[in-house]
């Protein structure tokens, strides 16, 4: 095991940037919504964190969370934040793309090496979801990426620590691997003593209290929970399927949230119902009931289940005001 290793840390706030950096972080990997995996930071963010810390900035590519399938839409957005992070100081890019087939996407992966000169690239843990990771790593050897985050193809390095291990020899210096993904102090040593690697990343998250002294707890901002990797956000179907009950118990929303297509698929079905209710149309209760019921069942559960709790109380609260039951 080598005596020297640098860490890499993955930070969503200059606050954590700064802390990064005094706790003896060599490197970042700035990024925003850590609960999806990280995604691409605001360019405010890298600007500020850039202008706190010493150490070298590698910004996170990524539109969305969910898998590293890219629509030509999104590979656009792609393309422009990469010209935009280059130009307002980014150190270098942590990316990913893959096929339909589970293999690295060498032909955008090459284009997107070809934006990032002269800055390095990290080929990220969309490698843990390749088909076969001993091809996968020969593949970013030859296109040129500087290192391969990777957890082994696991839930965390620990449990992937024997491919870790296999792919560190395979690689033969030709490209880092770093481990990372449940990284904690009390793994450390037998996860970089294992695999014989000499960078490693992780979050070093905590948590504290909010210093906010009025507090709205019947309120959530968002998801709690991440979406599963293969199952990305469809604006189009509550959409529709919203309409067509609408139309049939002949009501109309006062507004149809079209223009929020990022919206979580409850969260549409939940304006549109509380527009109409609001609107003072009429409404069959028992038939609204069934309708959310089912559109709930379509919803998996590990995603969404102190959402739907919220949003139970609340359509309880709206079906009761309009004479229906109290409960269900």
């Amino acid at each position: 095991m080598a005596d020297v290793f640098l860490m890499e840390v993955c930070v969503d706030s200059v606050e954590s940037a700064v802390n990064a950096e005094r706790g003896g972080a060599g490197r970042l990997e700035l990024c925003c919504s850590l609960m999806e995996g990280g995604l691409t930071p605001s360019v405010g963010l890298l600007q500020v964190v850039k202008r706190y810390v010493k150490i070298p900035v590698y910004v996170m590519i990524r539109p969305r969370g969910g898998d590293f399938l890219y629509s030509d839409q999104e590979v656009e957005v792609m393309r422009k934040d990469m010209e935009v992070m280059k130009n307002h100081g980014a150190d270098g890019f942590v990316l990913g793309a893959l096929t339909e087939d589970g293999r690295v996407d060498a032909e955008l992966c090459m284009e997107f090496l070809a934006a990032a000169r002269p800055l390095p690239v990290t080929f990220h843990r969309a490698f843990d979801m390749v088909h076969d990771a001993a091809v996968a790593l020969e593949t970013l050897v030859s296109l040129g990426f500087q290192r391969v985050l990777t957890s082994g193809c696991d839930n965390s390095a620990l449990e992937g620590l024997p491919l870790i291990k296999r792919l560190v020899d395979q690689a033969k210096g030709r490209i880092t691997i770093m481990p990372g993904g449940g990284i904690t102090e009390r793994n450390l040593q037998r996860i970089l003593e294992g695999s014989g690697a000499q960078e490693f990343h992780c979050s070093a998250r905590s948590s504290r209290d909010s210093a906010m002294k009025f507090r709205n707890n019947s309120v959530t901002m968002g998801a709690s929970l991440s979406a599963p990797e293969y199952s990305l956000k469809d604006p189009k179907h509550t959409s529709k399927s919203t309409s067509e009950w609408l139309k049939k118990n002949k009501m109309k929303p006062l507004e149809w949230p079209s223009q929020s297509p990022d919206l979580n698929p409850i969260e549409m079905l939940w304006l549109d119902l509380k527009k109409t209710f609001h609107a003072g149309k009429p409404s069959n209760v028992a038939e609204l009931q069934q309708f959310c019921k089912d559109e709930w069942a379509k919803i998996p559960p590990q995603r969404c289940k102190r959402f739907i709790a919220s949003y139970r109380k609340r359509l309880i609260a709206v079906v009761a005001a309009k004479g229906g039951p109290t409960s269900y």
